[in-house]
């Protein structure tokens, strides 16, 4: 499949096409500092351009939805471009963020897995807090292997103690509450929005990721074509650090976070100038 196929896919029946993806890795090209990651040049305008034309344009992250709503700048067309943070535990279109209710019941575990954690950080590694859990990196670690296997030792005593998940990602291991909300669920629920069983209605899910927490979107997105739902692509971006099972399961597998923005520009331009 070329990237012609890809754009091919986005664009041939787009009132019935739904198109999610990840933010780091694939909109954003991975940074040592995680608070400078910013989407490529026409990223977010190609998106903009895509929601006026496919079912829904979702953006699903492990990051907080405020953070993608900011470097987005969904404020400024709210409804446009569906946010969700936290793999799914946080939802906004550019207005207010809601929480998932079953997170709220795990603040108070979330908060006593992040003070074991401060208390004992391996040198080199570095506290993304989330509120609603919380990630621990060390991309700017002088011997991040080292640090690695500390961190996770760390981050593991920390989930036992708990009761949170741990999710492992690009030099990085994340603590979240339990409650089944995921990459996975979120893509399913928008199923089950756009084609309720019974309805026959046929749709098409493109999916960009690029790791490890992406999984479990590919995942679901295989389940619902199984069943014949859907029509799914799912595109992993690779790296040296993509997960060996995400690029085995994508039907295509893209370089960098460049050849995904000029994906999305050449469907945009294309619905553009179509004008549908």
């Amino acid at each position: 499949m070329s990237h012609d196929s890809i754009v091919a896919f986005l664009v041939e029946d787009p009132a019935r096409t739904a198109l999610f993806t990840d933010f780091d890795g694939t909109l954003a090209p991975v940074v040592t500092d995680p608070a400078a990651a910013a989407p490529l040049e026409g990223a977010v305008e190609a998106l903009r351009e895509l929601s006026a034309h496919l079912a829904v344009v979702c953006v699903v992250s492990g990051r907080p939805a405020g953070f993608i709503v900011s470097k987005l700048r969904l404020g400024d067309m709210p409804g446009a471009i569906q946010a969700y943070g936290l793999h799914g535990l946080e939802h906004s279109s550019g207005g207010a963020i809601e929480t998932a209710d079953a997170a709220l019941a795990w603040q108070p575990a979330v908060e006593h897995a992040r003070g074991l954690v401060l208390s004992s950080m391996p040198d080199g590694s570095e506290l993304e807090d989330k509120v609603f859990g919380f990630t621990l990196h060390w991309r700017r670690a002088a011997d991040p292997a080292a640090v690695a296997r500390a961190a996770t030792a760390l981050a593991d005593r920390a989930a036992v103690a708990s009761g949170l998940a741990l999710r492992k990602g690009r030099a990085s291991v994340e603590l979240v509450p339990p409650v089944g909300i995921d990459k996975g669920s979120v893509l399913l629920e928008w199923v089950g929005r756009l084609a309720p069983h019974g309805s026959g209605r046929l749709l098409r899910f493109l999916f960009f990721g690029d790791d490890v927490s992406d999984l479990l979107g590919f995942e679901a997105l295989g389940e619902v074509a199984a069943t014949g739902r859907a029509s799914v692509l799912r595109v992993a971006v690779s790296s040296t650090e993509a997960p060996p099972q995400l690029l085995e399961q994508a039907d295509y597998v893209l370089v960098d976070p460049s050849q995904v923005r000029d994906v999305l520009v050449a469907a945009a331009e294309l619905l553009s100038k179509r004008g549908v």
